[in-house]
């Protein structure tokens, strides 16, 4: 095995989907209060009326949503019938994520106090480069040994692990392979589903950035390298 190496970020998103225990058709609504709600509470995060969008043009209602861009977060907020979803294409510190999350679900149970989350699935989607010039196929030979004969020569090779519930998560998994972006670089897929009912919301991501920081150190990423506010 390596000794741990620190990775450079050079481009990641995550995403945070709370599902709800029973979708609200009604939620979408203008008789919700949905629409003023979420914009009352995303004020402080930099929004206008102009980043309020109903997204009801769709033939199917699962699609349907009302959706907030918080452009100084560059960040997506969307609530749907049966979910809320907020997407991060840059990072912001994390005092900004805990405080989201709770102020779109307040703005949801107050539109329907029938409400509740089910489970919290995070995903992270990160592309770097290794410390010291290590391509991503060297780093990722120590756990793929050997590709299939016969079938032609291969591009590179990846791994993906799928772990069971374990206290507050449900399940997870994690993707290492070259990234497709960067060429060298890896790319590094980690899926954390949370129970509701055993985490409190505002604890959802401190709970998640611990996971995807011990997955690191055990993966070898040497922590402190890995730059999650990038």
């Amino acid at each position: 095995m390596m000794d741990k190496i620190g990775i450079k970020v050079l481009k990641v998103e995550l995403s945070h989907h709370a599902q709800f225990a029973l979708p609200s058709i009604r939620l979408l609504t203008a008789e919700s209060g949905l629409y003023d709600r979420l914009l009352r509470r995303m004020l402080p995060f930099g929004a206008g009326l102009a980043d309020l969008r109903v997204e009801t043009a769709v033939q199917n209602i699962a699609d349907a949503a009302v959706s907030c861009w918080l452009f100084q977060f560059t960040t997506l907020v969307r609530v749907r019938a049966e979910r809320f979803e907020i997407n991060y294409t840059k990072i912001p510190e994390q005092d900004v994520q805990d405080r989201l999350i709770v102020q779109v679900f307040e703005a949801v149970k107050e539109s329907d106090p029938g409400i509740e989350i089910l489970s919290h699935t995070i995903t992270l989607n990160l592309h770097g480069k290794l410390d010291e010039g290590i391509p991503s196929a060297d780093f990722l030979s120590q756990y793929v040994k050997a590709a299939p004969t016969g079938l032609g020569p291969t591009s590179g090779s990846g791994f993906i692990y799928y772990f069971p519930g374990h206290e507050k998560r449900q399940a997870s998994s994690l993707i290492m392979e070259p990234s497709r972006l960067y060429p060298g670089g890896l790319f590094v897929q980690g899926v954390t589903i949370f129970d509701a009912k055993q985490i409190p919301l505002q604890d959802v991501m401190t709970a998640a950035w611990d996971y995807y920081r011990a997955a690191g150190e055990h993966f070898g990423l040497e922590e402190g390298k890995v730059n999650h506010g990038a």
